[in-house]
């Protein structure tokens, strides 16, 4: 019987180690094949999701962001956007911006979502508030699995389920918007909301309206140093600093190097790790000037903190120039005796440089994938001189200036092309005739961005070289460079021109000769606007009689017409005088 026990017992604890081991197998088996299915889930919804939308008669547009995929696609006039993340089986679909209203009706909006996102299976609506527009956008996102055998039909599910709870929304907003719309605000989200959208309203408009510069903001990296405001804020150029003394509180920080002086940023006095450290600061520059070496003059910088929205600390720059004492050689009508004071709002954002980065990251993987594949002929201008340049710090400036170019804020876009313009420079002797195109397109940048500052010697500096290149674009800004300065020489070289159009100038838009237009146009173009140039200086110099034949002649070109007509009506006006 013993004997019987232990035998028994023996067998119960083999079975229960195979059956462990077997166990163990098991469950590593499953992981690995969890794991393998985790490594290729990415891949296969995306062919899921393909197949759906073909079956749907659409298709996605795919691109990569870091290692999720994502795609876009339109159905029954909606605009969706899908995400697949690496490693994950489950679909992410969203539906931006399907509706908007006034961040006043934020209540409303806050209480609909709530009762949607209660009742909905597995949509979710949320809201976001844009500052800037003073406006609440409505999304909705949801979640979904695929697989081979009911891709088709849950996706579509899943897209009549927005439209579905999209409409309810809008049904349910309009019903209950009536009966908010008096009612007082004791909402702290939308009080906040609606401050900062103010805020940044009446800071933007401010900065918007100071004559010295028609945009104002600065990011890390690309500051505005002492040197840039003495310039442009009071014509300042080549001074010799002396010292230098930051004044917060009762502390004193003392500079005395000239470059670290003229390099210094001025946000620095207050701001530091994209926070505001005190309030406000004084600063103190002595300096001489080349003309006048013996002798010293004062400046004195007021910096303010005016406040910050949720990406841009707000400072105000108040400059006063002490007047020289008066001696036996400076008299009072002396410019340096006059008073002289501005003051500035500037703006230091603290987010836009990491969305720079990003767009330089993608535009640099492009142009070199083009390059790589041998798909030069695809490389835009703009791609070509971005490759051409040497370092990834001068690329980087290159792509910042053209947005900000775009955006028409020119002084920061200066600030980023000049860096460029000196390298290209000094290589400039030894570039091969198609490398010098890269050098003469950052000086056309550089001209025209003065150019629209109304600092047009300056743009005549950077734009006068580029005339014996015969392009269209750059001859036509170097015109309106000497026509808006007045010079003298504008209406000679408009009539030498005029006299002298052969061999046709280059289109603007052209890399190489086949790539041309019809050349008759362009030069026909060009010609239409010598003659509105002309017309123009003819107008400003009170020759109204041959401006009026000019301008008559003028009113069966359709690009000119316009143009004729009003000068036209301003001489009668002028004549009746």
């Amino acid at each position: 019987m013993t004997w019987l026990v232990f035998l028994l017992e023996f067998l119960a604890v083999c079975t229960t180690a195979a059956g462990v081991t077997l166990l163990i197998n098991f469950l590593g088996q499953r992981s690995e094949k969890i794991r393998l299915k985790l490594d290729h889930a990415q891949e296969l919804n995306k062919k899921r999701l393909d197949k759906a939308l073909k079956a749907l008669n659409t298709q996605a547009v795919w691109e990569k962001d870091h290692e999720d995929l994502v795609a876009r696609f339109e159905y029954q006039s909606g605009h969706f956007r899908v995400r697949l993340e690496k490693n994950s089986v489950y679909t992410r679909l969203f539906y931006f911006y399907f509706f908007d209203t006034p961040v006043s009706y934020l209540e409303p909006v806050r209480s609909l979502c709530n009762q949607c996102n209660l009742n909905a299976e597995s949509c979710r609506i949320v809201y976001t508030v844009n500052e800037k527009t003073g406006k609440v956008d409505l999304h909705i996102v949801d979640t979904l699995t695929l697989h081979d055998d009911d891709a088709i039909h849950n996706l579509r599910k899943e897209l009549s389920s927005i439209f579905y709870w999209q409409a309810l929304f809008v049904q349910q907003y309009s019903e209950l918007k009536p009966s908010t719309r008096h009612i007082s605000n004791h909402d702290t989200e939308k009080q906040g909301a609606e401050w900062q959208h103010e805020f940044f309203l009446i800071r933007e408009q401010e900065m918007m309206h100071q004559s010295e510069g028609p945009n104002w903001h600065e990011q890390e990296g690309s500051e505005f140093n002492l040197n840039n405001l003495l310039s442009v804020a009071l014509g300042l150029s080549s001074v010799q600093p002396v010292s230098l003394d930051i004044c917060r509180g009762d502390k004193v920080e003392h500079h005395d190097n000239a470059d670290e002086i003229l390099s210094y940023p001025i946000h620095q006095a207050i701001i530091k790790d994209e926070k505001v450290t005190t309030p406000s600061a004084m600063l103190r520059l002595s300096f001489t000037h080349p003309a006048e070496s013996s002798i010293r003059q004062q400046l004195i910088i007021d910096v303010e903190d005016e406040g910050q929205s949720t990406e841009t600390i707000y400072y105000r720059v108040t400059l006063c120039l002490i007047p020289t004492l008066l001696t036996q050689d400076l008299l009072v009508e002396s410019n340096d005796h006059q008073k002289t004071t501005t003051s500035l709002l500037l703006g230091y954002d603290r987010k836009g440089k990491k969305n720079v980065q990003e767009k330089y990251n993608y535009i640099w993987k492009e142009t070199m994938a083009k390059q790589q594949q041998g798909s030069t002929d695809q490389l835009s201008s703009d791609d070509k001189l971005f490759l051409f340049l040497q370092s990834p710090e001068l690329r980087q400036l290159f792509i910042e200036s053209k947005d900000l170019i775009n955006e028409k804020r020119y002084y920061e876009a200066i600030r980023r092309l000049e860096p460029v313009y000196q390298e290209l420079a000094k290589a400039s002797g030894d570039m091969a005739p198609q490398e010098l195109n890269y050098y003469f397109e950052v000086s056309y940048l550089l001209g025209s961005c003065y150019t629209f500052l109304g600092r047009y010697k300056e743009g005549i500096f950077y734009l006068q070289p580029l005339i014996r290149t015969r392009r269209i674009n750059y001859t036509e800004m170097y015109i309106n460079c000497l026509v808006n300065l007045h010079d003298g020489n504008a209406m000679r070289f408009i009539n030498r021109l005029l006299g002298d159009i052969v061999p046709p100038m280059v289109n603007e838009d052209a890399d190489d000769e086949e790539d041309y237009p019809d050349e008759q146009q362009s030069e026909k173009s060009f010609i239409n606007f010598l003659k509105r140039r002309k017309a123009y200086l003819l107008v400003e110099m009170k020759e109204y009689d041959d401006a009026e034949k000019l301008l008559k002649k003028m009113l069966d070109e359709p690009d000119s017409s316009d143009f004729a007509l009003q000068e036209l009506a301003f001489i009668q006006k002028n004549k009746g005088k």
